[in-house]
């Protein structure tokens, strides 16, 4: 089983599909717009068009915020709270950038790779792996053949993002304490349960385990207690396919996601934000001048993004989409078209419009 959780997603050469436009309403959670709106596509998640009439067809089970260039909002299901998947990750982007603002932590300190693969569970996709191969760290079976090697901060934030590690979160977790966490959950209203990511992974496999702290202490025991580690491991391996209960998963709603992101799109986070942009960024600036930074997520039925678009001209459009209740069919004919979608969201008015159409 793999389970996704971001990818590298260029913006040159992307073809959103063109679709009817529509009069817009400057409220978010605004009713639908029926005046010059089209019937919605018929649901189709193999393509960005068809994203607009799966989500007509699913108003129950997505969540969508959007601020657009010119500065309109508007949403659906704003307030509702979905499970995040790994684009919880942003917050430990955000407290690592304001660690390292303030001076409290180097960029260049580093951790062991024991240290960093004491977190390690192999759910994640191959995101370990790639995140080893990347750093040019030899290894076997996603695991680090020379233990003693050390990375940096930077490097573990980097891989969390680019290839979306789910280890290195939780060693910048130990690092800072739940309260640096706490303090950006709270303020944009995330909530009050510091994300760990080896105790969401476990969930998955442990019907004992729903709450944070059922999380937490699944993770301490699987560092701690051998037998149940050999079980849980012998359970990645061998799983069938799951279905994930949303109520026991990491949960935000769209609208906290996206005001995170728009604070560190537009630097309202504060001194680090420009250093949380620049990992989000990693891409770099498209052919037609724009820079695209993203975090994204995936559990199996789940799907979250939160995009931040810079245009060359120095406009900002934010965008977070929030889907639950996937069929196993529909995410394997997805190949990320739902991104399409919401890039399109942010960069076309076409596209925008017919959006808002259905919203």
């Amino acid at each position: 089983m793999r389970i996704w959780a971001t990818v590298v997603l260029a913006v040159a050469g992307l073809v959103v599909a063109t679709v009817p436009t529509a009069s817009e309403s400057p409220h978010a959670e605004a009713a639908p717009a029926t005046a010059g709106c089209a019937a919605p596509p018929p649901p189709d998640v193999s393509t960005a068009q068809g994203w607009i009439g799966y989500l007509a067809a699913h108003p129950d089970d997505y969540g969508l915020a959007i601020t657009t260039a010119d500065g309109q909002d508007f949403g659906h299901n704003i307030g509702v709270r979905f499970p995040t998947a790994s684009a919880i990750k942003l917050v430990h982007l955000a407290a690592y950038a304001q660690a390292v603002a303030r001076g409290d932590l180097h960029a260049e300190d580093t951790v062991s790779v024991d240290k960093w693969e004491r977190w390690y569970f192999p759910l994640d996709g191959g995101a370990h792996r790639e995140s080893l191969r990347y750093l040019g760290i030899p290894e076997v079976n996603g695991v680090a053949v020379d233990q003693t090697r050390r990375v940096s901060y930077r490097q573990l934030v980097d891989v969390m993002i680019r290839f979306s590690d789910s280890a290195a979160p939780d060693v910048l977790r130990e690092r800072f304490g739940d309260g640096a966490l706490l303090a950006i959950m709270r303020t944009y209203g995330l909530g009050d349960e510091a994300p760990g990511l080896l105790g969401l992974y476990l969930g998955l496999l442990d019907p004992a385990v729903h709450t944070a702290a059922q999380r937490d202490s699944a993770a301490h025991r699987y560092q701690h207690d051998p037998a149940y580690a050999a079980r849980m491991l012998s359970l990645a391996a061998t799983a069938p396919p799951l279905t994930v209960a949303t109520d026991s998963t990491i949960g935000a709603t769209p609208g906290s996601l996206h005001a995170l992101m728009s604070a560190i799109a537009r630097g309202t986070l504060g001194p680090g934000a420009a250093i949380a942009r620049n990992v989000l960024e990693y891409q770099g600036v498209s052919p037609d001048g724009g820079t695209l930074g993203f975090k994204g997520g995936s559990l199996p039925g789940i799907l979250t993004e939160v995009f931040e678009y810079r245009f060359a001209d120095g406009r900002i459009a934010v965008g977070t989409l929030m889907v639950r209740g996937l069929s196993p069919d529909d995410a394997a004919r997805n190949d990320f078209a739902h991104q399409r979608l919401l890039l399109g969201a942010l960069t076309d008015p076409q596209v925008t419009a017919a959006l808002r159409c259905v919203v």
